[in-house]
């Protein structure tokens, strides 16, 4: 089987972008984020990526951190999370840069059916607030359904 096809971005072939250059926010199944810093920290990679000023950086990891309701977890190591916070950090990381599209590739699978009821209401909460397209990735049907 043979899958062909490209993405394109404002005229631009994205094959060709260096990855950390794409306006893409990426969800993956098991959080990925960086082990032994903190939540803000983990949050502002992208931001110190794009050199934003350190005051915006601040300002947009709070606001991130209201947005998936982890206010006052700044400081807090991202080790020791449970795997909704943990996933909850990696939608503020992906979101924080103002992506014109995310990708989230079966951001739930790790997590107990009710955490992932609950989560699965949240992100597509947290989307629509942030008027970001986004591509989901499952093979739950209820879980496609809540967040399509």
């Amino acid at each position: 089987m043979s899958i062909n096809g490209e993405v394109w971005q404002d005229d631009a072939r994205q094959r060709f972008v260096p990855v950390h250059q794409r306006a893409l926010g990426y969800v993956f199944q098991d959080a990925q984020l960086f082990s032994g810093r903190t939540v803000a920290a983990n949050i502002a990679y992208g931001l110190r990526a794009r050199r934003w000023p350190r005051a915006e950086i601040a300002a947009r990891v709070a606001e991130m951190l209201e947005l998936v309701a982890l206010p006052g977890m700044a400081d807090r190591r991202v080790d020791g999370l449970s795997g909704g916070q943990a996933q909850r950090v990696a939608l503020a990381r992906a979101l924080a840069p103002r992506p014109r599209l995310l990708l989230l590739d079966e951001p739930l699978a790790a997590l107990d059916a009710n955490l992932r009821e609950r989560l699965a209401a949240d992100i597509t909460e947290i989307v629509a607030a942030t008027a970001t397209p986004a591509i989901v990735v499952t093979h739950d049907h209820d879980e496609a359904a809540t967040m399509g």
